[in-house]
């Protein structure tokens, strides 16, 4: 899905979530992830470096190419 200019991490992993529900948690992980080592006092770990690549590995996958192409073409201009 094409990113909103004025949305931020947060809105835009809620609608990712709204269209791919299924990597609802993934996204989630991401997103607070990204927060956390923008605006968090400390980086985050080794551990959920790793753990934030699964997930983004998860959301890449062929397995969702289809409804993400779908979602760039066919949704309504703004």
């Amino acid at each position: 899905m094409p990113r909103i200019p004025s949305e931020t991490p947060l809105e835009s992993g809620f609608r990712l979530v709204r269209q791919f529900p299924t990597l609802g948690n993934d996204i989630a992980w991401i997103v607070e992830l990204y927060n956390q080592s923008v605006y968090g006092l400390f980086p985050p770990n080794e551990k959920q470096i790793l753990s934030a690549r699964h997930s983004l590995n998860r959301v890449r996958s062929v397995r969702y190419w289809p409804a993400r192409l779908k979602s760039r073409f066919l949704s309504p201009s703004k």
